[in-house]
């Protein structure tokens, strides 16, 4: 075999193998001591019209009603084809290419659940004795990944070939769109994060919107001192867990910087009624929050002391 030839078998080999790994299965009891023989292959594909971004990856589950076990599989994001024990199905898909998401309870389609680990600060950051007083009780998570999820009802798995299921996944997640002006001083940032808080630390996949767990989520923002804005992109699970509706929320700025700490309280209360609790979408926009930092902050700040000067500003919305 020439050199040519042998790049190109392996190139085979390799795309052979990825195929492979990227529609593995998982049987949970489901199969009910049948022989492979007796799975039938399956056509999976997605149809994406409703996300914002594309997944690379997808994990589709498989119950049976009143049936302990499942069937997991991994796919990708285009068409895949897996094998299955013929029978009805309840379907539920999400993807997994998450970098911070991790799930739980897969026992029975609606246990299942997301949810994001416990925000853990940097060392020298000041900062865990003051989220534990602001937020006393709750769970201070990191926000999600971009999250999707499809379910689909009573698919019939026959011996009939070819069979093809298309599901339809939606955004499960809500984005957050923080732009805030009229901030002087942001020259002297070094660092900022935020805070949402009485918000839904848990999804659970097989639900149109349920959400659950009071949390407050952290992320990350970015400053710009030539406009005097702060900015910010993420997802959180959901606005107002199931435990909470109807609860106040506040979003709070961080600011570490060369003359000592600001943290900024703005009541979104008002802002979260008006657009309704199942909002796709979160815009916390403030042309000219009008502060200049340096009235806040002292000099001499000692990074590893907790020290923080509170800014809390009325806005309406």
């Amino acid at each position: 075999m020439n050199k040519d030839m042998f790049q190109i078998a392996r190139s085979w080999m390799a795309l052979v193998v990825t195929a492979l790994a990227m529609t593995a299965c998982e049987y949970k009891e489901l199969v009910d001591g049948q022989e492979p023989d007796n799975r039938v292959p399956v056509e999976i594909s997605f149809d994406w019209q409703n996300v914002d971004s594309i997944p690379t990856r997808m994990q589709v589950m498989f119950y049976r009603d009143n049936e302990s076990g499942y069937q997991r599989c991994d796919v990708g994001n285009g068409t895949s084809t897996i094998y299955i024990t013929p029978g009805e199905y309840n379907i539920t898909a999400w993807n997994n290419d998450g970098s911070h998401v991790y799930f739980n309870d897969y026992s029975r389609q609606e246990n299942i659940n997301a949810t994001t680990p416990v925000f853990n600060p940097q060392n020298g950051l000041g900062i865990q004795n003051l989220l534990d007083s602001l937020y006393p009780g709750q769970k201070i998570l990191d926000y999600p990944d971009y999250m999707v999820h499809g379910n689909m009802l009573g698919v019939k798995v026959n011996y009939n070939s070819p069979q093809k299921i298309v599901m339809i996944p939606d955004s499960m997640v809500v984005t957050v769109d923080v732009n805030i002006g009229g901030i002087a001083g942001l020259e002297m940032v070094r660092q900022v994060k935020g805070a949402i808080d009485n918000v839904a630390g848990r999804r659970y996949m097989a639900y149109e919107n349920r959400v659950t767990d009071p949390s407050t989520v952290i992320f990350a923002a970015r400053s710009n001192a030539a406009d005097s804005t702060v900015t910010a992109h993420f997802w959180i699970f959901g606005l107002e867990p199931e435990e909470l509706e109807g609860s106040k929320h506040k979003a709070t700025l961080f600011f570490w910087t060369t003359g000592g700490n600001v943290f900024i309280e703005i009541d979104i209360s008002d802002l979260i009624r008006k657009i309704g609790k199942d909002a796709d979408i979160l815009s916390i926009d403030i042309p000219d929050l009008d502060i200049d930092l340096k009235d806040y902050i002292h000099n001499g700040w000692d990074l590893n002391i907790d020290d923080w000067d509170n800014v809390v500003k009325p806005i309406g919305f």
